[in-house]
């Protein structure tokens, strides 16, 4: 990681007191807070990799507080796309990780305090892909949760969501749907 990166993430850093979506400012006038979402996962990643293979613990205190001065500017861009990517990224750490177990506690815990700890933005955000389509007959429904119209509309385009409501209602039987629906509603209740 060079100078760069953390030029890029103190420009982020900058940026949120300003209110709207953070963006990187190698994105040109107007940036795309999706793309610069990608780019600091990547380098959470990369920090979370190096922060597992190191074996002084000073170092990996500092990667420790380079991964979380990472996942501040990750909130503020309201890239759920790169929230959504978030999940198998970490996981891979755990699948991997020699550290399994030590992981996986991390990130429940993670997982458990996001909703409280996260900025109001972020959880307006994915507050909004749930909400949004509610009473929408043209968005895509999984499990009886609609989606919103950006999503459902990015979504037509991959063959897995297009098939994912009709797969996922025969997979599963309408206790596990009502359950399924309860948990997120649950959920996107303490994200909101």
């Amino acid at each position: 990681m060079g100078h760069a990166d953390y030029l890029h993430h103190c420009f982020a850093l900058a940026q949120i007191p300003e209110g709207g979506r953070v963006s990187a400012p190698f994105e040109g006038e107007v940036g795309e807070p999706n793309t610069f979402g990608g780019y600091l996962l990547f380098m959470i990643c990369i920090t979370t990799g190096l922060f597992l293979t190191a074996t002084v613990f000073r170092v990996q205190l500092i990667y420790g507080i380079l991964i979380f001065l990472f996942a501040i500017p990750l909130l503020y861009t309201e890239s759920r796309s790169s929230y959504l990517a978030t999940i198998p990224a970490l996981l891979a750490f755990v699948w991997f990780s020699e550290k399994r177990q030590g992981v996986f506690l991390i990130l429940v815990l993670i997982g458990l305090v996001l909703p409280f700890i996260a900025p109001n933005p972020a959880k307006e955000r994915v507050a909004y892909t749930f909400e949004q389509g509610k009473d929408r007959t043209d968005v895509v429904e999984i499990s009886g949760i609609k989606l919103d119209t950006s999503t459902t509309e990015r979504g037509s385009s991959i063959p897995f969501l297009a098939l994912a409501s009709p797969v996922m209602d025969l997979w599963t039987p309408s206790i596990s749907r009502s359950s399924l629906k309860q948990v997120s509603l649950v959920y996107l209740h303490f994200l909101s």
